[in-house]
């Protein structure tokens, strides 16, 4: 499977995010922000939410927690139904990676790879690979991956996107 997603220049934008999968079908990711009094960081920039919706289905992945040292926790919803969690490690002795956990889904996580991308892996096999391209023209994030066939293309991409929008700023 390969989804191509296109990048925000500045990390903390609300534009609309284009999504395109190999098969033709497209999507979108809106990205939104708590209020401040019920923000889970002081910096608006810690604060990552947002919506993939596809033509048939979509994913919420509302922030639940952030901390420098335990790094993001979000709650994932499919149609307004929670469904998995995923969180991010920060430690000074692992790789940054966030993994999603949850009941009728393969255990699978992205780790941050020593060139700047991240590689897929589903229970400890690495299954593809996320990168971003482009920098000024045409920023794009890029997944190649053989997902598990009960993850679908919206939850992967959601899954990289919380990657990215989490990694640098920890």
């Amino acid at each position: 499977m390969r989804i191509v997603m296109d990048r925000p220049l500045i990390g903390s934008s609300t534009k609309p995010i284009a999504v395109e999968l190999e098969n033709g079908q497209r999507g979108r990711i809106h990205r939104w922000f708590h209020r401040n009094e019920t923000r889970p960081s002081v910096n608006p920039r810690y604060d990552v939410n947002f919506l993939v919706k596809s033509t048939d289905t979509s994913y919420e992945f509302f922030q639940e927690s952030f901390s420098v040292r335990k790094g993001h926790s979000w709650r994932i919803s499919k149609d307004r139904r929670a469904i998995a969690r995923v969180i991010s490690v920060y430690s000074p002795r692992e790789k940054y990676r966030v993994e999603l956990h949850g009941r009728n889904l393969p255990a699978v996580s992205i780790v941050a790879s020593w060139n700047g991308s991240g590689d897929i892996c589903c229970d400890g096999e690495k299954i593809g690979e996320t990168k971003r391209s482009g920098f000024l023209l045409n920023p794009t994030y890029t997944i190649e991956t053989d997902c598990p066939d009960n993850m679908d293309a919206g939850l992967c991409a959601g899954l990289a996107m919380a990657f990215w929008s989490a990694f640098h700023v920890g």
